[in-house]
């Protein structure tokens, strides 16, 4: 497939740009912004050595996302948080200087932190776009697509499926080991409603043929964030994991409490090796989508969008997100994937650049237990 070439003058830094997911981010970019992308982290050798391999003109940064004052950007750059930082310095630093910023964290906490850089954004004529990704991300994305389509929507279920056979990066297993059997908030009537992870179990079909697949519950950021800037009263987060033995095994674990054992230094350390190389299972990721209506003929419309890895996917979807910002007017101002306008135009890059959609209308909603 061709590769339109464009250039902007914009740097687009990514941090943790030689990451499990910033290397494929900074791979996405580098052949449509020649010469604009920089791979930053803490290595400048690592840095260097990922912007070679990469080409088209990328060059290593060396950054610490942790520094004051490490951030070197101008305006109408892009700045795409690859990494873990402790405080939102470097979102901060870009906003201030009139650049965008893009932030791929799913933890819940960041996300209302850098929320509260709303006004910062607008002050200075800059976007910050966050739940970019695959959860939150694709997500948000399919939820705001059925809420367009749907009249009187009243519930949604947000389903992550993962492949065990998918090479995962380490901080995206250990998130995942720690939510075990978590007590969370869902949205219940508009107001916050606690579960606990993996206490219920929803069956859904994710391609258009073949069986079900068990999802359990999971506490993924946008069933907060999506009911909010969607206004849709319920909203669900679910995990479903490929093969369903996975799932069942990881539910089993959570339940019983036996998932305690997963503490322990060497067991942990083996459980994260074996779940970060991808080797129990297939290697399919994606997003499922359901939403419930009212009306004269109630029922749920199912989205979905699937690819090959979680950390393809993401970056993907941080690559679109990117583009938007360079292509079109700033939209000033902090806000969640599915606040952009033009949602569709960034679905139809997901589609154009390999993610495969679907949509399926059921009769009634899946058993749920």
């Amino acid at each position: 497939m061709l590769q339109t070439v464009l250039m902007t003058d914009a740097v687009i830094l990514i941090a943790g740009g030689y990451g499990a997911v910033g290397r494929e981010v900074a791979a996405r970019l580098a052949p449509a912004f020649p010469g604009e992308v920089r791979v930053a982290g803490r290595n400048r050798a690592a840095a260097d050595a990922c912007a070679a391999r990469i080409g088209h003109g990328a060059q290593g940064v060396e950054l610490d996302v942790d520094a004051q004052s490490a951030l070197r950007v101008r305006r109408g750059d892009v700045v795409v948080m690859c990494a873990d930082p402790s405080e939102p310095t470097l979102a901060r630093d870009a906003l201030a200087a009139g650049a965008h910023y893009v932030d791929i964290t799913a933890d819940l906490d960041r996300l209302r932190a850098l929320e509260a850089l709303d006004s910062l954004a607008r002050r200075n004529d800059a976007t910050g776009v966050l739940s970019v990704g695959l959860a939150p991300g694709l997500t948000n994305l399919l939820a705001a697509q059925a809420a367009r389509r749907v009249d009187r929507l009243r519930r949604l279920d947000l389903i992550v499926l993962l492949g065990a056979g998918d090479a995962h990066g380490s901080a995206a297993v250990q998130w995942t080991l720690d939510n075990l059997g978590a007590h969370f908030a869902a949205t219940r009537g508009g107001l916050p409603h606690p579960v606990r992870a993996f206490a219920g179990r929803l069956a859904f079909q994710p391609g258009p043929t073949g069986g079900t697949l068990p999802a359990f519950r999971f506490p993924f950021p946008e069933q907060r964030t999506a009911g909010r800037t969607l206004a849709v009263p319920d909203v669900n987060g679910w995990l479903a994991l490929e093969p369903a033995a996975a799932g069942y095994l990881a539910a089993l674990l959570a339940r019983t409490g036996a998932g305690r054992v997963l503490r322990r230094p060497g067991v942990r350390r083996l459980a994260v090796r074996t779940l970060s190389a991808g080797v129990l299972g297939p290697a399919r990721a994606g997003a499922v989508v359901l939403a419930h209506h009212a009306g004269p003929t109630p029922g749920v419309l199912q989205l979905s969008a699937t690819g090959n890895g979680q950390n393809a996917v993401t970056a993907l979807v941080a690559a679109a997100v990117v583009r938007a910002l360079l292509h079109g007017p700033p939209v000033p101002g902090v806000r969640h994937i599915e606040q952009l306008p033009d949602g569709d135009d960034l679905t139809a890059q997901l589609h154009a650049a390999g993610l495969s959609f679907r949509e399926r209308r059921l009769p009634g909603p899946p058993p749920v237990g």
